[in-house]
């Protein structure tokens, strides 16, 4: 599943390189990220397989909606869906489990007892008064203060613990919001 997860990395990544829209490019390579952190973050097969089926269909069902976007190179992002199709086929081939207690799996994230630290107390701050913006944005405001990578991992914590929600726009882009409670 590695080397299937580091194709689609790579896939992304180069449909970012030859993308003429920037929020799209930025999108992508956020997609990229999330993706090596899902992988990277996380310590339990299951759990990563779960993980990794969600975002390979959020992600095929967005780059699905790309195909209509005149800025894209349509064989790169032909490659990019196969590629993102195959993690999916690879992460959905379980190897077989000893029958035991079923568990109930939530489809949406479940917020813990855990609280943000305090860098994502100040993203989620950030989001408090600005909702509805984008990944850039964030980073941008952060600049030279957090990496982006930090403000991408925040994002990825902070929706995890179901404080802030991701939506995709018509457009293609990915806009955050603290959620509703």
């Amino acid at each position: 599943m590695l080397q299937q997860t580091i194709r689609t990395v790579l896939a992304l990544s180069q449909l970012a390189a030859r993308c003429d829209a920037d929020d799209v490019r930025s999108d992508l390579t956020d997609e990229a990220a999330v993706l090596v952190d899902i992988v990277i973050s996380t310590p339990s097969g299951e759990r990563l397989t779960d993980s990794l089926t969600a975002w390979c269909r959020r992600t095929g069902d967005w780059l699905q909606r790309l195909r209509s976007t005149p800025d894209i190179d349509q064989p790169a992002l032909l490659r990019a869906q196969e590629k993102v199709l195959r993690l999916l086929a690879s992460a959905e081939v379980r190897p077989p489990q000893k029958p035991g207690p079923r568990r109930m799996i939530s489809p949406r994230p479940v917020a813990t007892d855990e609280e943000p630290n305090s860098t994502q107390g100040r993203v989620l701050s950030w989001l408090r008064e600005n909702p509805g913006t984008r990944t850039r944005a964030l980073i941008a405001n952060f600049a030279g203060e957090l990496s982006d990578r930090t403000v991408k991992r925040s994002l990825t914590k902070l929706v995890g613990l179901g404080l802030v929600t991701r939506r995709e726009t018509e457009d293609g882009g990915v806009r955050y919001e603290v959620a509703e409670r």
